[in-house]
């Protein structure tokens, strides 16, 4: 069984401003378009319960390879801070949605089966749910899901204002802590903008809240 700590760790690893309403049904795809050297940069934001302070740093997210199969594409996203990558993650999408495969460093925790983060068509109250493993080097472990959408919602973060549709995902993970079963409960919400992609993303952890919030963007076509 892999540690309770590790999977805390594997739950953390995703232009000009202006308003966007959608005047015609939009494709699921386009509220994460994974188009090829496409960038999104975000601040984030990680307060420290203990001392009160905040720690604030900039991540830059890349569509590093797309690869098609006969019913969509892959897509590899690579995360940098500093200039140097810190996580990679893999997609697969099709005219179902969105599934992410796997994350973490070199993409070492694989999710089975995909979990679903966007599921097609992407409206109001639609809910979804899943269940199934993180596999790492140190070993698997159980986790669990509950998606919900909300919305439409207008969010305002450095890179200007968007309309946007929520998906909250109730996250459950399972692993293991001083050789027993443990159970953590860590919440996400992601707001997504059409032809956009992922605009603001809050983790609920034990001790305090991360968020991530779009600094600019660019959508390779």
């Amino acid at each position: 069984m892999i540690s309770f700590f590790s999977f805390i760790g594997a739950a953390l690893c995703l232009l000009p401003a202006y308003v966007q309403t959608p005047k015609q049904p939009v494709s699921t795809a386009n509220y994460f378009p994974l188009t090829l050297g496409s960038t999104w940069t975000y601040e984030v934001i990680i307060p420290q319960v203990s001392s009160g302070e905040v720690q604030i740093f900039t991540q830059e997210v890349t569509v590093i390879k797309v690869t098609k199969d006969r019913v969509g594409f892959y897509a590899a996203l690579e995360y940098r801070e500093n200039g140097a990558v810190t996580i990679t993650e893999k997609y697969h999408v099709t005219q179902d949605g969105i599934r992410r495969i796997a994350g973490g460093a070199n993409a070492s925790e694989t999710l089975v089966p995909p979990l679903p983060l966007i599921r097609s068509p992407l409206t109001p109250e639609k809910t979804w749910s899943w269940k199934g493993k993180i596999v790492q080097k140190s070993g698997t472990g159980g986790a669990e899901a509950i998606m919900s959408v909300s919305g439409p919602e207008q969010v305002d973060v450095p890179a200007g204002k968007f309309t946007t549709l929520q998906i909250h995902c109730e996250q459950v993970l399972i692993g293991q802590l001083n050789g027993k079963p443990k159970r953590a409960n860590l919440p996400v919400d992601y707001w997504f903008a059409p032809n956009v992609g992922l605009v603001q993303r809050k983790v609920q952890l034990p001790q305090t809240t991360v968020s991530i919030r779009l600094k600019s963007f660019k959508i390779e076509h």
